[in-house]
C-alpha cells in the first residue's frame, strides 16, 4: 500500500473507531504486503484473496459494505475490480473513497447513524473527529 493511502486508512481507522455505533463493525483484511513465497502460497491455501477492499462493514439491519481507499487520483486494480463485482454478485457495496469525508458519506449512505463528525478540512489525513 502506497504511504498516502495508508496514511488515509488509519486516519480513516481512527474516525470509525470514534464514530461507528457498537452494532456496525468493521475490519480490515491485510492481503497486501512483502512476504516470503512460502506464506504468499499457505495463505492463499487458507483463501486469501486477490483485490479484497480495505475495510469491510457488518452491521445490525444493515447490508454488508466495503471501502476501497485510494490516495487522489488512484485506480482500482484488474483484481480489485473483479472482487468488487464479485461482492456486488454477493449482495455487498463496494465504495472507493479518496477522503475522510467520502468515507463517512459512504457509512451514512450505508444505513449507519455516525456518533461523531468530522471537523475542520475532511480531505486533511490529520482532520479530527468531534462527538455528536
Amino acid at each position: 500500500m502506497k504511504n498516502k493511502e495508508r496514511d488515509l486508512q488509519i486516519a480513516a481507522v481512527d474516525f470509525l473507531r470514534l464514530a461507528l455505533p457498537p452494532d456496525c463493525f468493521f475490519f480490515h483484511v491485510p492481503n497486501g504486503g512483502p512476504r516470503p513465497i512460502v506464506a504468499a502460497v499457505l495463505l492463499k491455501k487458507m483463501g486469501t484473496r486477490a483485490g479484497v477492499p480495505d475495510l469491510i462493514f457488518l452491521g445490525a439491519g444493515i447490508r454488508p459494505f466495503c471501502i476501497e481507499l485510494k490516495a487522489k487520483g488512484g485506480h482500482i486494480s484488474p483484481a480489485q475490480a473483479e472482487t468488487i463485482a464479485a461482492l456486488a454478485q454477493a449482495g455487498a457495496r463496494t465504495f472507493i473513497c479518496r477522503s475522510l469525508e467520502e468515507v463517512a458519506a459512504a457509512v451514512e449512505s450505508s444505513g449507519v447513524k455516525l456518533r461523531a463528525r468530522l471537523s475542520g478540512d475532511a480531505s486533511n489525513t490529520e482532520n479530527q473527529a468531534r462527538l455528536q
